[in-house]
Formats: C-alpha cells, sequence, structure tokens
C-alpha cells in the first residue's frame, strides 16, 4: 500500500467564502475560471479584486479575496504565494471579531499545511478551527456542515502522516458524519473512505479496509472526479497485489493505466464500474454462503450418499477453479512484470539524468573554490563560498524535482551566472527575452536545463577571446512546447571545436539531450557566421 500522506487530501476551494455574502460577479466568474480548471485567469480576477479591496481598505473583501489566492496557488503548486496569501487572510480574521472569517481562514491554512505534509502545524490550526466548532456559538458556522467535516478530516489526514491511524480513524468516522447529514452524497466522501480503508488495513483489518475503498471508487465514478478515480484504483491494485490475489491486482492496474492514457474515456468508466458491481456481487455471495454455513448447524445430517456427492462436487470445483487461476496467472504474469519494469524505468531514467547534471556543475564549482583559496584569496573564496552555499540549497531542492517554475529557475541562473563573473574574471552582459504570452511564474520546466549552455558560452566562446562579451536568452511559446534560444558573440561553436577535440561533446549537452528525448529535433547548435553560437532548445509543455 502506498504511503498515507500521498493519498489525496480533502479540498475545499471553492465552497470556502461562497456563503459569506458578499461575493461579487467578477469573484463569482473567477470561482468558475478555477472549477473549470482556468487557474490562471482565476488568479488574475483574484488579484485584481485583493489590490482593489486593499486601496478601498475592505478588510473583509482582502481576507476573502487572500483565501482563494492562496487555493488557486495551491492548486498550482507554488507554495510560496499560497502560504503567504493564507498567512495574510488569518492574521487580518483573527482581529476582526468575526467567528466564521476567522474559521474559513483557518480552514485554508490548514489545508496547506496537510497538504505539505506539515502534521504538527496541521494539527495546530485545526485544533484552532475544531475549538471554535465545538463553541457553538457561531450561527454560520453552526449551519456549515460541510466545512466542519473537512476540519475533522484534515486533522485524520495529519495523524496519518504521523502513522498514528487510530487516532486518525477517529477523525475520519466524525467527518463521515458530518457529510452524510447532508442527506445526500457528496465528492469529499471519496477521499475520506479511501483514507478510511487506508487505516483499517495498516490496522490489520484488510477486509474493512477493502470495503471503504470500493465504497471510494463508486463515489468517485458517481462524481467522475478523474484523479479520485485514479487513486481508488491504485490503491485497490496495491491492496490485492498485497493480499496475493494478483488476477484481481492485475484488472485494477489495466483499469488504471488506461485512464491514465485516455483521460477517462466513457468506456474506461463503465467498466470500471462493471468491476466494481462483480465486487459487490461476489460479496453477497460471500455472505450468503456464510449464512448458509450458520443454516447447515441447525439442519439435520444429510445422509452418507448426499454428503459424498457434495465432497466430490466441492473437490471438482476447487480443481477447476484453481487450474483456472494457475492458467490466468501464468498468462498474465509476464504482462505484469512488464509493465512495472517500463513504468519503473521511465522514473529512474528522469532521476538519473537529473542527477548527473548537478554533480557536473558542482565539481567546476569546486574546482573554483579551491583555486582561489591556493591562490591566496581567502576573503574573495569565502564570499564565494557564501554565495555558492546559497545557490547549493537551491540546487539540492530543485534536484528531486522534474518540474520547477520558470521563475525558480530563472533565479537559479541567475545566481549562477553572478558566480561565473567572478570565479572567471570575465565581465559579460546577460539579457533575459521573454515572450510577453509567457507567465513565468505558472509555466514549468525542467530545472538546470540551460545551465550547461550558459556554461559553454562561457567558457568556450567569450573567455577564448579575450574581450567584453555578451548572451542574450530568449524564451518563446510555441504550440506545443517552449523554445529557449541561447545566443552569444564568443569565438563561435565550430571554432571552439576546433581547439579542442574535434570529437568532444559535453557531458551536460549529451545529458540535455537525453531528457529532452521527448521531441524530435529537441535540440540544434550552430555557429554563426565567422563567430557567435545559437543554441536552440525545444522544451515540451506539460498538461
Amino acid at each position: 500500500m502506498q504511503k498515507f500522506s500521498q493519498i489525496v487530501l480533502l479540498f475545499f476551494v471553492m465552497i470556502i467564502g461562497s456563503h459569506e455574502g458578499y461575493a461579487q460577479s467578477s469573484q463569482e466568474q473567477a470561482i468558475q475560471y478555477a472549477q473549470n480548471g482556468e487557474f490562471e485567469r482565476a488568479a488574475e480576477l483574484f488579484l485584481k479584486e485583493y489590490n482593489d479591496a486593499v486601496h478601498a481598505q475592505d478588510t473583509l473583501r482582502i481576507i476573502r479575496a487572500s483565501r482563494f489566492l492562496g487555493n488557486v496557488f495551491s492548486l498550482v503548486e507554488d507554495p510560496i504565494n499560497s502560504l503567504k496569501y493564507y498567512e495574510i487572510a488569518v492574521s487580518l480574521a483573527e482581529k476582526s471579531n468575526d467567528d466564521y472569517v476567522y474559521f474559513m481562514s483557518l480552514m485554508g491554512l490548514t489545508y496547506y499545511y496537510a497538504s505539505t505534509e506539515e502534521p504538527k502545524l496541521t494539527i495546530k490550526y485545526s485544533e484552532i478551527a475544531i475549538d471554535l466548532i465545538e463553541k457553538d456559538e457561531n450561527e454560520q458556522i453552526r449551519k456549515d456542515t460541510l466545512v466542519k467535516g473537512s476540519a475533522y478530516a484534515n486533522m485524520g489526514v495529519a495523524f496519518g502522516i504521523l502513522n498514528d491511524y487510530n487516532t486518525a480513524l477517529e477523525y475520519y468516522l466524525i467527518s463521515v458524519d458530518y457529510y452524510l447529514s447532508l442527506g445526500e452524497p457528496i465528492a469529499e466522501l471519496s477521499t475520506v473512505y479511501r483514507n478510511i480503508g487506508y487505516c483499517y488495513t495498516e490496522l490489520g483489518e484488510p477486509k474493512k479496509g477493502l470495503e471503504y475503498l470500493h465504497k471510494a471508487l463508486e463515489i468517485a465514478v458517481g462524481f467522475n472526479r478523474i484523479s479520485d478515480i485514479r487513486f481508488s484504483l491504485d490503491m485497490l491494485y496495491k491492496w490485492h497485489k498485497k493480499e496475493g490475489n494478483n488476477n484481481r491486482a492485475l484488472e485494477y492496474l489495466e483499469k488504471y493505466t488506461q485512464l491514465k492514457d485516455t483521460m477517462l474515456n466513457a468506456s474506461v468508466i463503465r467498466s470500471i464500474e462493471d468491476m466494481n458491481t462483480r465486487y459487490e456481487s461476489d460479496r453477497l455471495k460471500g455472505e450468503i454462503s456464510q449464512l448458509n454455513v450458520v443454516n447447515k448447524k441447525h439442519t439435520d445430517r444429510i445422509e452418507n450418499i448426499s454428503l459424498w456427492i457434495g465432497i466430490l462436487i466441492a473437490a471438482l470445483a476447487l480443481i477447476g477453479f484453481t487450474f483456472v487461476i494457475f492458467i490466468l496467472r501464468q498468462r498474465y504474469k509476464s504482462r505484469n512484470r512488464k509493465l512495472a519494469f517500463e513504468r519503473d524505468q521511465a522514473e529512474l531514467k528522469q532521476r538519473v539524468l537529473t542527477a548527473q547534471m548537478n554533480p557536473h556543475f558542482l565539481f567546476n564549482s569546486l574546482n573554483s573554490i579551491q583555486r582561489m583559496y591556493l591562490e591566496g584569496n581567502t576573503t574573495e573564496a569565502s564570499d564565494f563560498m557564501a554565495d555558492f552555499g546559497s545557490l547549493l540549497r537551491k540546487v539540492l531542492q530543485y534536484s528531486e524535482m522534474e518540474r520547477i517554475s520558470l521563475q525558480e529557475d530563472l533565479e537559479v541562473l541567475q545566481m549562477y551566472l553572478g558566480l561565473e563573473k567572478r570565479r572567471s574574471d570575465t565581465d559579460f552582459q546577460f539579457e533575459i527575452v521573454m515572450d510577453p504570452a509567457i507567465d513565468p511564474t505558472f509555466l514549468r520546466v525542467p530545472p538546470m536545463i540551460v545551465q550547461p549552455f550558459l556554461e559553454n558560452a562561457i567558457w568556450h566562446g567569450i573567455l577564448p577571446m579575450k574581450e567584453k562579451g555578451w548572451i542574450r536568452l530568449k524564451y518563446t511559446l510555441r504550440e506545443s512546447y517552449l523554445e529557449c534560444e541561447v545566443v552569444d558573440n564568443g569565438i563561435g561553436y565550430e571554432n571552439s571545436q576546433n581547439e579542442r577535440k574535434q570529437t568532444h561533446i559535453s557531458k551536460g549537452v549529451r545529458i540535455t539531450k537525453d531528457r529532452l528525448a521527448s521531441l524530435p529535433d529537441a535540440l540544434s547548435i550552430q555557429q554563426m557566421g565567422d563567430r557567435g553560437t545559437q543554441v536552440i532548445i525545444k522544451i515540451p509543455l506539460t498538461a
């Protein structure tokens, strides 16, 4: 089974604040954008509302806009801005003397800490929110059953991360009571049921766990929630695999893979519904079988011949069942191994390529620090080491990530170029040209993908020509990829190759080609006339 903290957390993004009584049309439109997945447009409207509220000194509007901005930035995985706006909302709401506004703001902050796997802070702010619930002094809190259920569910997530499954289960069951009291099923029940199933499994009650996992899948399918269906299928696959039910596990794995590839087409949904119906049928058959056993204890003993006939039929059925299981297992075993191998290989390849890039850069930087100390420039070396430490923290932070925002990547590149100027004793100009259609805070790119070409431009292009150089980094948004152009006025790519080994290929360039292998002609390098080099990098866009 997967680690508890990786289960999808409850998210009540657009319900908080929607019934506070002062929503405006622009905010309602922004909420609609967020619900449709148009997060950039939603963020734009919420930022405008926030600035207007600050200008008007309207505290309630500021709190509400801040809370929604925190939600949107959480959805686009921007934790810095998400936390910033959640904290603004909580700080202002605490002073507002309005328990409901304070309660809703606390819920945003507890969601943030739960989603970033910080259980102690999740518990701290969830306890404050639950205290407001239990005080029962505010009419709006009393009526808001849905959000009260989310408060207890977030507490369950925190204790689950701490592996305290008994306490987590208590809070989840309280949240279920709140949700069921609404009278109709809600989509959030899928996540809570899934987490309850995980808790029961970890506590040694796998049958109870399986029952709740199927409930989670049934609700997810009913509400057509793509992410919930995928997580439920994945957990059912791992449950059956752990219990040794390899054939059933393979069924769920295949549906999970189909759903991932087809983005929820109708036939996949129907087949998932059939699987869940089949499970319910099997469960009822099991209960009927148990009842028959109980009833059999209270009936007269059957005649010996009937007993032997029953035993013979059961034996033949068992032999037939065992034979079918054996055939199916042999048929799917190799396919199952192949699917797992291909998935693991794809993940491993990306991590290895990213890990190779960082040591290549770090090795060169450490050589520069060593050279400064050997030359007696201890002050310069110490300053360089301090700045290098800051850069190193960024590199280590991003090294395990497949994608970071373009803005974060540019910050790292600018830090790197500053260090290169100092260690090479060379003054060169650096310019960034950005397509107006690009929002660098939302667009995500592989980390350090451009760095090897900036390094080549400095050390193999500008330094050998013994005069002031320049580098231009230009980003252009294409239909299916981000085009990054690196141009310098150095001695030129072909001239540089002639001065070095004719067959030399930069390790950083080779690794980058491998990282961009999903696009044809993803990388091109050419000399511009007698001097200067142009590098074109095509970075695939994420979904």
